[in-house]
């Protein structure tokens, strides 16, 4: 996803921030499953590095540019799976779906 050739670049939008100084690393599909699992339905992903551009190229250099932009809107009625939620009981995390077993 992340094309090291940015490096080589020393302007226009690539001055500051280079994606590749990060250590998250996203395709645009493994986004798209970490934002929906996350409760939210995905409007679109496309590129933020090159503004200007027609959508349709802003939407395929997502795939390949140094960085990303993702519209989304929280699913209104959306709750995590029980197992997801836990809470903190006598010094130790308690997972309410699986009645305290982390591993069931």
């Amino acid at each position: 996803m992340v094309v090291p050739l940015t490096r080589l670049l020393k302007a226009g939008p690539f001055k500051g921030h280079l994606a590749a100084d990060h250590v998250n690393f996203f395709t645009v599909r493994t986004l798209r499953l970490t934002i929906q699992r996350a409760g939210y339905d995905v409007e679109d992903i496309m590129s933020s590095a090159f503004p200007g551009l027609p959508i349709r190229v802003s939407r395929a250099l997502a795939r390949c540019g140094p960085s990303v932009m993702v519209a989304s809107r929280p699913i209104s009625d959306f709750r995590y799976p029980p197992k997801a939620h836990k809470h903190l009981e006598n010094g130790r995390i308690v997972f309410d779906g699986t009645l305290g077993d982390p591993g069931g």
